[in-house]
């Protein structure tokens, strides 16, 4: 929470001012704060000075102005002469340090993969009838090829906002050689999807979450929409 303090800097005896208190000679110091704005224990900004006169003897506080014009001239002198730590303006540094932080994040994500987009805009806006290739090892890399197992996923229809009812088939398509090229394994995909031939036995009932997943962690290979003639389309 962002509150107002004031910071001490320093203190200087006075040897000739007179304690209006108690009367006594050589007994105030005169106390330099900075004020400022403090988030918790975190100094943010702080340029203000002030002086407090305190009596060493019966601990009695005062202004300049009460004791007299030569103290608030010494006042003056001692504020004028008086720096705070170099860490008073810290927190400023810090927050714009954070803001600076945040704007990077904002702009790298403004400036994601934009297949990655459209893969996942595809996910979201998938319609019944449409099939996903996906490959099995999610942690493996599809475009060289070091995975080589992939299933499919049919949407039935739309449950609700989060699920779809769906079939899911064994793995239906193995490769493994890096060399093998891979429009030919394109062309082995598109013809089975388009066949309508493949096996796909399994109801199950997915989140659309795990859908996006796939996309996100570049397990999505392809999909085909029976709306779209020939609408297969590889997902990089």
């Amino acid at each position: 929470m962002i509150q107002r303090k004031a910071l001490y800097v320093s203190s200087t005896l006075s040897t000739h001012e007179c304690c209006p208190k108690c009367s006594r000679i050589g007994n105030l110091n005169f106390e330099i704060y900075i004020e400022g704005l403090y988030l918790g224990a975190l100094p943010i900004y702080g340029k203000k000075k002030k002086t407090q006169l305190l009596c060493s003897y019966c601990k009695e506080k005062f202004r300049p102005r009460d004791i007299g014009e030569s103290a608030v001239i010494m006042s003056n002198k001692l504020k004028s002469d008086a720096t705070g730590p170099a860490w008073q303006d810290s927190g400023i540094y810090i927050a714009i340090l954070l803001v600076a932080i945040l704007t990077l994040v904002i702009v790298v994500r403004s400036g994601a993969d934009p297949n990655e987009k459209r893969n996942l805009e595809v996910v979201e806006k998938a319609e019944p009838g449409t099939l996903f290739a996906v490959v099995e090892d999610n942690n493996s890399s599809k475009n060289d090829f070091t995975t080589n197992k992939i299933y499919f996923i049919k949407i039935v229809r739309r449950i609700d906002e989060d699920y779809l009812e769906c079939k899911t088939s064994d793995v239906v398509i193995t490769f493994g050689k890096k060399e093998e090229e891979k429009e030919t394994v394109r062309d082995k995909l598109h013809a089975l999807m388009k066949s309508g031939k493949l096996n796909i036995p399994y109801e199950t009932k997915l989140h659309k979450n795990l859908l996006r997943s796939f996309v996100e962690h570049r397990a999505m290979y392809a999909v085909y929409t029976p709306t779209q003639a020939d609408s297969l389309q590889r997902l990089d």
